[in-house]
């Protein structure tokens, strides 16, 4: 039955919890990290099951030269003939050695049989002496439970690398160069290593640091114990070998080297507990880097989303227009001016005509009067409402860099307003009777002509500062529409960064801290906060009442502050919970998860508020 640690179900929720983030807003800029997070803890799975349910086992390979003796050898420390032995018998592949409770064959992955294997390994058969096979052979080893033991074809001497041996040596030294000991069977009759074997241990040493090589003295009953001793020297001064054991397979019974046995099934065990050691910390190294990689990686996300919410407030400010009239004022004091010079002319003319018949030339005047201010009113009114607005979206796009998305809007929206307003000035000044009322007044009356035209003229100035006004009314109204698009969209874009960061928030706290943190943002939406984000950007709202109730609804500036006090902040919860969990012994409050986090919630709100509000506000005046 498998075992697995607490681990395992975390790194299944990390996984899930990444893919949901992968495909969330505000993320996209570490889209890569995040897939490499989710492979990464995919791949710690993998290996929490393989650490959870067994030991390392220590990779040994037996090399040697061809008739070392390294079959019998192996018979022997198994304890069993596995191998076969004999002259000419040769391995042209490696076996792989491994424990198990039932005694199985695998080549290629097939089962075979003891016959199957020995005539193999002997090339009995002439179609398989030029093939190799992937050979693993399970078998109740009780010495062997945590070594994996390989059988290498050995080295072909170098007076035969052209009798098809050459293929064995390359097989064997791929495997030396990926085990963790190296077991060098020797011939004890050649009493030192040949020049060709020494070069190859050498090849091997350097592409496999890490490696013990250990030499096996085979052979050995036929050797006195000093000839031993001598053979012995005379290795070590070839080769730094770390252990040498004296052995000798066919008398192996012999008490001198069971000891040996003894000696190397011992060496083995440990190198498979410090591996064992060394891979299980070099985990635990690689859960740790894991989850620093992880927080990091959420910090550098929520900072990202952060910056953007802010960004996207300081965007929002260059797109909010304060209700300055100065271009519009101009246009008009242009266009009032045009009128006032025409009416003075329109005096003059009507006063050098007085000498002509009075009521011809008053009614004269009337009609050159109507016929110029028809002018004034339609022609060029229109183009000075014309030129305002260019005037108006140039001044905008110069200072907003965020309007492209709007600037078709804020187009219609000021030409909608512009001819409202054109139309119904046009309408209002096209209304001739004001003349003739003058005139019939001034009959009834007898009062002077000129009086009349001053009237008139005064009256005119008046309708344009009234005009002015419904103006000013209609520029005001086309800005709020257009500050009322960006801050829709400012919102719809914010609110989903914002769900993304909760999400992050979520899954680093516990949902009661989650939601006490929520709790906590609303109380710093507030006018104050507004403000100091208006002075600290360097602009100035013409409605900052309407501006707060638009656009810094919810957590934004509070999430903005938030990202420079996490420090503080966190060590507030920390020794909060800390307080709370000494306070809170009761059995059924405990047992009621639900419970026990809203008494945590309300438990932050009412005791801990006041000190986040101060972290908090030392941070915005910072």
């Amino acid at each position: 039955m498998i075992n697995l640690s607490d681990d395992f179900k975390k790194y299944i929720d990390y996984i899930s919890f990444l893919h949901d983030l992968s495909n969330d807003a505000g993320v996209s800029d570490q889209y890569d990290y995040i897939e490499m997070l989710k492979n990464g803890a995919k791949e710690l799975i993998a290996k929490e099951v393989i650490h959870s349910n067994q030991i390392a086992k220590a990779e040994v390979a037996v090399i040697g030269d061809f008739s070392s003796g390294k079959s019998s050898f192996i018979n022997s420390i198994i304890g069993k003939n596995l191998c076969p032995v004999g002259a000419g018998a040769t391995t042209s592949s490696i076996t792989t050695f491994n424990y198990s409770d039932e005694v199985k064959i695998l080549i290629n992955g097939d089962e075979i049989s003891q016959s199957e294997y020995e005539n193999l390994a002997k090339h009995n058969d002439p179609n398989t002496k030029s093939k190799a096979y992937d050979i693993k052979y399970f078998y109740p080893f009780e010495s062997f439970r945590n070594v994996v033991l390989y059988d290498t074809p050995g080295f072909s001497n170098a007076g035969n690398l052209d009798n098809g041996k050459n293929g064995d040596t390359k097989l064997t030294m791929e495997k030396a160069k990926a085990v963790d000991v190296l077991l060098v069977v020797i011939d004890i009759h050649q009493g030192s290593i040949t020049d060709e074997l020494k070069k190859r241990l050498l090849e091997i040493k350097n592409q496999n640091k890490d490696a013990y090589f250990i030499a096996v003295l085979n052979k050995a009953d036929k050797k006195s114990p000093t000839a031993r001793e001598k053979i012995k020297e005379e290795i070590l001064k070839n080769f730094e070998f770390r252990e040498i054991f004296i052995y000798s397979s066919i008398k192996s019974d012999k008490d001198e080297f069971i000891n040996e046995k003894s000696k190397m099934l011992s060496f083995f065990n440990q190198i498979s507990k410090n591996k064992d050691k060394f891979i299980k910390d070099r985990f635990k190294n690689e859960k740790q880097d894991f989850m620093d990689n992880l927080s990091i990686t959420l910090d550098v996300v929520s900072d990202d989303i952060i910056n953007q919410i802010h960004n996207n407030a300081a965007n929002l400010l260059k797109n909010l227009e304060e209700n300055d009239f100065y271009e519009m004022r101009a246009s008009f004091e242009k266009i009032s001016k045009k009128v006032c010079e025409n009416l003075e002319t329109i005096r003059k003319e009507t006063y050098a005509e007085r000498g002509e018949g009075f009521w011809d030339g008053l009614f004269g005047t009337d009609k050159k009067w109507h016929d110029e201010y028809y002018y004034i009113k339609e022609e060029a009114l229109q183009n000075e409402l014309q030129n305002f607005k260019n005037l108006t979206i140039h001044a905008i796009q110069n200072i907003n860099h965020y309007s492209d998305i709007n600037m078709e809007n804020l187009n219609a929206t000021i030409d909608r307003n512009l001819n409202f307003f054109a139309n119904k000035m046009i309408i209002n000044s096209s209304k001739d009777p004001y003349c003739i009322q003058a005139i019939e007044y001034y009959d009834e009356h007898g009062n002077e002509k000129l009086e009349i035209i001053e009237e008139i003229q005064n009256g005119y100035l008046d309708f344009f500062m009234q005009s002015t006004e419904f103006f000013e009314s209609c520029i005001n109204n086309s800005i709020r529409e257009y500050n009322d698009e960006n801050i829709q969209i400012i919102n719809k874009i914010d609110d989903e960064l914002v769900t993304t960061l909760f999400k992050i928030a979520d899954f680093l706290f516990d949902n009661a801290i989650a939601n006490y943190l929520s709790l906590c943002f609303s109380f710093f939406v507030k006018q104050e906060n507004i403000e100091i984000l208006c002075d600290k950007n360097g602009y100035i709202i013409f409605d900052k009442e309407y501006f707060a109730q638009n656009i810094l609804d919810g957590a934004k500036i509070i999430l903005e502050n938030y990202s420079y006090d996490k420090n503080s902040l966190k060590k507030c919860i920390d020794n909060s919970l800390n307080d709370l969990e000494q306070k809170l012994s009761s059995d059924s409050i405990k047992s009621d998860e639900g419970q026990f986090k809203a008494c945590i919630t309300r438990h932050f709100f009412m005791n801990f508020k006041n000190e986040l509000k101060q972290n908090f506000a030392l941070t915005i005046n910072n």
